[in-house]
C-alpha cells in the first residue's frame, strides 16, 4: 500500500504541465451539439446506457465540446462500470484537456470509482482509472491525493503503468526534475516495470 511517508512530498516540484502540452480550446458547432445532447437525453435515464454513454463522450471530446463529454460520464448508468472507467480514462489522459476540468467534475469520478464494485469485467479498467485520476492529482499539486487514489487500486501493475508514463514524462518534458521521477519509481510494487523504468531513466541523467 502507498502510504504519504513512502515520499518526501515537501521535495516535490510545481509541476507547470502546460508547457508539456497545448491546451486544447473549447470548439462550438451547434448542429453537432444538439444531435449530441439529444442523444445524451434519450439514453440519460436507461439502465443499460453504457455503449451509448461511451459513444457520446468519445465524439464529444473529438469535437472538443468537453461540457457534452462531462455530462455524458455523469450519466452512465450504476450498471456500466466497464465503460465508464474507459470514458473516465479518455478524459483524463490526455493532459491537453485538464484545463477544462472542474473540481466538483474530478471529484465525481473519484468517488463513482471508489464506491464502484469490484467484478470481473471492470477489475483491470477500475484500477487504470485509479492510476488516471492520481496523475492528474500529482501534478495539479495534490500528490497526498494522487497516492491514496493508487492506494484504493485493486492491481498495482495498472498502476505502476501509468506511473512508469508520468516518469517518462518527467524525463523527457522536463529533465531537471528527474530525481522526482526516481521518486515515484520508489513507489512501484511491480518489479519488472519498476526495473524498465529505471533502465529507460538512465538515459536522462
Amino acid at each position: 500500500m502507498f502510504t504519504e511517508n513512502s515520499i518526501n512530498l515537501k521535495s516535490l516540484p510545481s509541476w507547470n504541465y502546460e508547457e508539456w502540452t497545448k491546451t486544447e480550446p473549447k470548439q462550438t458547432n451547434s448542429l453537432k451539439e444538439k444531435l449530441l445532447l439529444r442523444s445524451l437525453e434519450l439514453i440519460r435515464s436507461e439502465t443499460d446506457n453504457e455503449e451509448a454513454c461511451r459513444e457520446i463522450v468519445d465524439k464529444a471530446l473529438d469535437a472538443r465540446l468537453f461540457d457534452i463529454a462531462f455530462e455524458a460520464v455523469r450519466s452512465f448508468s450504476k450498471r456500466s462500470e466497464y465503460y465508464l472507467c474507459v470514458s473516465i480514462n479518455a478524459v483524463f489522459e490526455e493532459m491537453g484537456y485538464w484545463k477544462h476540468l472542474s473540481e466538483e467534475f474530478v471529484d465525481y469520478c473519484e468517488q463513482r470509482i471508489l464506491k464502484m464494485p469490484v467484478e470481473d469485467l471492470s477489475f483491470e479498467q477500475r484500477s487504470q482509472s485509479l492510476g488516471y485520476l492520481g496523475r492528474y492529482r500529482f501534478f495539479t499539486g495534490r500528490p497526498e491525493s494522487a497516492i491514496s487514489l493508487w492506494s484504493a487500486a485493486d492491481n498495482s501493475q495498472d498502476v505502476d503503468e501509468v506511473i512508469a508514463e508520468m516518469c517518462e514524462t518527467i524525463a523527457e518534458l522536463s529533465p531537471e526534475y528527474v530525481e522526482a521521477a526516481l521518486i515515484l519509481v520508489d513507489l512501484m510494487k511491480t518489479n519488472k516495470i519498476k526495473a524498465k523504468t529505471m533502465a529507460n531513466l538512465s538515459q536522462y541523467v
